[in-house]
């Protein structure tokens, strides 16, 4: 009875630590940005992770029609990519999402629209969705390229982080820019 009682106890640990800490995989694409593979609210969809974006989601309209609690802003939003091209797109927020069994609070986005600079005539613009940092306020991520693993928690010792050990915190400051 003790055996099945501490292997029931295990089971319910590592329940527990998966809602507390999500990892995902990722894959390059052909120009070396990470795709993982997520589901939102319960559907499976392929992102790109893009660092470099304030803004936590960029969704098709179909995912965005799919999502009861998105909430589409009255205001656009106004980008422009490296090649100059200038486009206006729906801004939304949602109140919570859920990201792998992740809860996210109150997350902006935006609708997709491809951007990006192509260098040969043969070369296409990215297709997916992409995730960026906004997504991830509040939470502390973990992007390892080594293992091709994104690691996401409310705090850096979920991840097994010590910065007492030699770690570097790099705290993100999300601007307006």
């Amino acid at each position: 009875m003790t055996l099945l009682t501490s292997l029931l106890s295990l089971a319910a640990l590592n329940a527990t630590a998966a809602e507390k800490v999500m990892h995902m995989p990722f894959e390059w694409d052909k120009t070396s940005n990470p795709l993982v593979k997520i589901d939102i609210n319960g559907m499976r969809q392929t992102f790109s992770i893009d660092t470099g974006s304030n803004t936590g989601l960029h969704l098709t309209e179909e995912v965005m029609a799919q999502l009861p609690e998105l909430v589409i802003d009255a205001e656009k939003h106004r980008a422009i990519d490296l090649a100059g091209n200038v486009s206006f797109n729906d801004k939304f927020h949602i109140p919570q999402v859920s990201i792998n069994g992740m809860t996210f609070k109150d997350v902006k986005g935006v609708s997709f629209t491809p951007w990006g600079l192509t260098l040969t005539p043969d070369s296409s613009l990215p297709d997916s969705m992409v995730i960026g940092l906004g997504l991830f306020k509040e939470k502390s991520v973990m992007l390892d390229y080594k293992n091709q693993r994104i690691s996401v928690a409310d705090n850096t010792q979920e991840l097994g982080i010590n910065i007492a050990d030699g770690w570097l915190s790099l705290p993100l400051r999300l601007t307006q820019e």
